[in-house]
């Protein structure tokens, strides 16, 4: 397992990770952290989670 990999903890590896830049990975942070933020502090699930679920089901 690479270095960066240990030092990311909480950090789910999937099969396409190695495609991404360091950048890539700092959005999907901030996003995964916000989105958990909202859910835990406000008690809402945010909309941006709403649009991608139902976006998958009518494809």
């Amino acid at each position: 397992m690479e270095a960066w990999v240990k030092e990311m903890p909480n950090v789910l590896i999937l099969p396409h990770s190695a495609d991404y830049s360091e950048e890539v990975w700092l959005e999907i942070r901030e996003k995964a952290i916000s989105v958990l933020q909202t859910l835990f502090f406000d008690g809402v699930v945010p909309k941006m989670l709403y649009q991608m679920r139902t976006r998958r089901i009518v494809k």
